[in-house]
């Protein structure tokens, strides 16, 4: 949910001239010729790590910036800058930190790194910031010795290991010298890549050479094309190797040009989430009139025509490979009459008038899918107004409570489904940041879960909270998100992780 900086038309065709020639020929490809990736956005404040979870949006950070644990392809918690951890007490955890980690500006990597990683998140910036309010329960970080580092912790989070796999790690006497926002421009890590250059709608990033994860490539450069189409014409003209987030009816042309569409499941869970709070009266303050939302909402039709397939409806905000997402949790069906019945006996059998704000282009094809809810939500007497809104706009009134519709495009994203609940209930992470839907039943039940250190104990909570949802729903639950990625058939290392593409990974394939 970044910001998207928008290019003109001519800007782009400049831009795609400036990678290759207008002319037929094509310079030959070799070695160290960089992988070229069209992405819709750059955010220009790629120096601040604790900005943003998901890609394409975060690709820059994880080229240049590790993270302290990571996920593999099953969910499970693997090394990064940590090495191992174990738990203390219910608030205090160990973290062994990996030995020869230097940052690229020659620092060595320490235990100091994650003290003033912490005493950042701590602020009242940084509780602001995506990572610093996911990771709200860090208290603080003490240096045992160089690479031994004690966390304490605000309240007790048996899943501070997976937690950790998003704490991206600055220099620390590097990110004490820069002046946020604009000094975050500057980007300097211990990742794979180093920040070499950037012009408008250009980032070039080159091998750090003494970087733990060796990159395979020599050189990186992402293309901010924000037009989907012209981000597939880039890479039928050979300007790119990979273009990020686009239709899925692009296959046929794609493969004719010798790339491949694929589909890429994300770590987060669409959804329009009802605004129930600050609120006088609301036929959504029902938990009938928000279930025969989601009855009267043909879900599947939507994922098989609309995301080819990809994906299906969710039954919970939850998706495999997360923390206790439950399998044997079916989805609510689509049944209109049944639909009608619960707006009957929750008094509105006429039906009422709702506005819901959207934000157009994060998915492709999302105009279509609003549209076609809205039709749906019309034969059982809602009628809905669509407004539409900037990412940015629509991100600053959620959280500031000055959002004036009934419901809203939102998304769930992680896999510990119950981090999300900081951002959007009455657990909220920071005193700036006003819940958009509180359930007192619900709050108790995120409460028992939170504080709960037996792991098996803690997966049937979270699994009682996904049943209570799903008949008491936040929003009206659409699907776990996919996206759609075009790949050159001669490019190697694209396997994606969660939100994790692993970018030292990529090479070209040479004749």
């Amino acid at each position: 949910m970044n910001p998207r900086p928008r290019l003109t038309l001519a800007a782009v065709t400049l831009l795609l001239l400036g990678v290759t020639s207008a002319c037929t020929e094509k310079p030959p490809v070799g070695r160290d010729t960089p992988i070229r990736i069209a992405v819709p956005v750059i955010p220009p404040a790629i120096g601040n790590p604790y900005q943003g979870i998901t890609i394409p949006s975060t690709l820059a950070l994880q080229a240049v910036f590790d993270t302290v644990t990571s996920m593999d392809a099953s969910g499970q918690v693997v090394p990064a800058l940590a090495l191992s951890w174990e738990q203390e007490s219910p608030t205090e955890w160990l973290f062994r930190l990996r030995p020869g980690v230097r940052f690229s500006n020659g620092e060595p990597f320490t235990a100091e790194a994650l003290v003033e990683s912490a005493r950042h998140m701590a602020t009242l910036r940084g509780r602001g910031e995506t990572i610093g309010s996911t990771l709200a329960q860090i208290e603080s970080v003490e240096q045992v010795d160089a690479l031994t580092a004690r966390i304490r912790l605000s309240e007790p989070d048996p899943l501070l290991p997976l937690h950790a796999s998003i704490w991206r790690i600055p220099a620390p006497a590097h990110w004490r010298t820069l002046k946020l926002p604009a000094g975050a421009r500057n980007a300097l890590g211990s990742g794979p890549f180093v920040l070499a250059g950037r012009e408008e709608g250009r980032l070039v990033l080159e091998a750090n050479t003494q970087a733990w994860r060796r990159p395979a490539a020599a050189r990186l450069e992402l293309l901010m094309i924000p037009d989907a189409t012209a981000r597939v014409q880039a890479f039928l003209s050979g300007a790119v190797d990979m273009a990020m987030v686009v239709s899925p009816d692009t296959t046929a042309a794609v493969a004719r040009a010798g790339g491949r569409v694929v589909a890429r499941l994300t770590p987060q869970v669409d959804l329009l989430a009802f605004r129930t709070e600050r609120r006088a009266a609301t036929p959504l303050k029902d938990p009938r009139v928000r279930r025969a939302m989601t009855l009267a909402v043909d879900r599947a039709l939507l994922t098989r025509y609309v995301l080819g397939g990809a994906t299906g409806p969710a039954s919970q905000l939850s998706f495999p490979g997360a923390f206790g997402y439950d399998p044997a949790l079916a989805p609510l069906p689509h049944d209109p009459a049944a639909a009608r019945r619960l707006m009957a006996e929750a008094g509105y059998p006429e039906g009422f008038a709702l506005t819901m704000m959207v934000t157009t282009g994060e998915v492709v094809g999302d105009t279509l899918y609003y549209q076609q809810i809205a039709s749906d939500l019309k034969k059982i007497g809602i009628d809905v107004e669509i407004r539409g809104r900037p990412p940015a706009r629509q991100m600053q009134d959620i959280f500031s409570g000055k959002l004036d519709v009934d419901l809203f495009s939102w998304n769930t994203r992680g896999t510990d489904p119950l981090n999300d609940y900081r951002h959007r209930s009455c657990l909220k992470s920071s005193p700036s940041r006003q819940p958009f839907h509180c359930d007192p039943v619900l709050t108790r039940q995120l409460h028992a879960a939170m504080v709960e250190s037996d792991l098996g104990r803690r997966q049937a909570l979270y699994a009682a909270i996904a049943r209570y949802e799903r008949d008491h729903p936040p929003g009206l639950m659409l699907w776990q998100r996919p996206d759609f990625d075009v790949v050159a058939a001669n490019l190697d290392g694209y396997a994606p992780v969660q939100d994790m593409l692993h970018l030292e990974r990529l090479a070209r394939r040479l004749p």
